[in-house]
């Protein structure tokens, strides 16, 4: 049976030592930051479920993402129609996600879709940026229930007393509902704004009386820096030198003539899951498109132009020039870096920082 995946909940960049997740059975499972992981490492990590409460300490923060396309079990092959959520915790945050998956099964066409996806997000406290595009999953906090008719997202705080401070950063209709009275605010504005949900009233503030500036919270727990960074720019690198590009492209042509069946067969030899499978079913699937394969081709001419062109010395100098730059990656942050602007510890030790807000005014009340 031909099988595709569509859909997948992932956590992504992950910085510090106090990152887990709770299950429902209560038992917690810690979450490796990335520096402390060689790249393959991070297929190990612990899956999200339906559920789970995510939490971080301090000076620890990480990003989980959900993406799909619209029909889930039945999935729109138009780019136009995926959607998406991500959702970074800030240090000292917590927050329950709800997941959906689905697993149909069609005998008469010989396959069978399975995925999941976000379908719910409870901000229990702290703070935190998320992204809502083409979802219909909904954002739940102490005191409002939001609603993204149109993609949205910004940054969120859950201060004193459960107030939800958002600082919606783009445009896109999204409903505020106020979770104790249930008067609603529907909020159509084009320009940044700050919403704000407190007690029994809902509070909106324009561009250009909003609280204290909200983008230290957007700083992004630094991806791509693993254990094994430096190691494998050499080992992409000797890759490089060694490949036969006539022969990658063969393998490629030979690759989508392949039916379904036969990778299943070359799957099952070579030890492979199900779930890998699939994914090579899927590259054939999307290799087999004219116009992929066509641009496949010139990318590798392309590659291999550059490689012929750089030679032994212009290849050492390029080698070079990478480790500099991740060395520099990895001094930043770990803090060693002589650029403030770009100290990750000292970034995270501004979102810490208790916000100040001004007290609220009868002006600004819309619900």
């Amino acid at each position: 049976m031909f099988e595709t995946k569509d859909g997948d909940v992932s956590i992504m960049s992950v910085w510090g030592n106090n990152c887990s997740i709770k299950r429902k059975s209560g038992k917690t499972e810690k979450i490796i930051e990335d520096m402390q992981l060689n790249l393959a490492d991070t297929l190990k990590r612990p899956k999200i479920q339906d559920g789970d409460t995510l939490l971080t300490g301090p000076d620890s923060m990480f990003t989980i993402t959900s993406s799909y396309n619209k029909g889930r079990d039945n999935p729109s092959d138009k780019w136009q129609d995926s959607a998406f959520v991500s959702l970074t915790l800030l240090p000292k945050s917590e927050a329950k996600v709800s997941v959906e998956s689905w697993d149909k099964k069609d005998v008469k066409a010989n396959k069978r879709v399975i995925g999941q996806a976000i379908s719910g997000v409870e901000m229990l406290k702290g703070s935190f940026t998320a992204n809502f595009d083409k979802c219909e999953a909904g954002l739940r906090t102490p005191t409002a229930d939001i609603k993204f008719i149109e993609s949205s997202g910004g940054a969120f705080d859950i201060s004193g007393g459960n107030t939800l401070y958002f600082f919606r950063t783009r445009a896109g209709r999204i409903e505020v509902t106020n979770r104790r009275t249930k008067k609603t605010y529907m909020s159509k504005s084009k320009f940044q704004e700050e919403i704000i949900v407190a007690g029994d009233t809902i509070y909106r503030k324009p561009l250009t009386q909003m609280d204290e500036n909200p983008m230290p919270m957007f700083v992004a727990a630094p991806g791509g820096m693993y254990k094994d960074s430096e190691e494998m720019i050499d080992k992409q690198m000797d890759a490089m030198k060694n490949m036969n590009f006539n022969d990658v492209l063969s393998g490629i042509n030979m690759f989508t003539q392949m039916s379904p069946e036969d990778i299943e067969k070359m799957g099952k030899m070579a030890g492979m899951t199900q779930e890998q499978m699939s994914d090579m079913r899927e590259s054939s699937k999307m290799m087999k498109k004219d116009d992929f394969t066509e641009g496949l081709g010139k990318a590798i001419a392309q590659m291999r132009g550059y490689t012929e062109g750089m030679g032994e010395q212009g290849m050492k100098e390029f080698i070079e020039l990478q480790k500099r730059g991740t060395k520099d990656l990895r001094d930043r942050i770990e803090g060693r870096s002589e650029d403030h602007n770009i100290d990750i510890p000292m970034m995270l030790a501004k979102v810490q920082s208790p916000r100040k807000y001004a007290p609220l005014e009868a002006k600004f009340r819309v619900a």
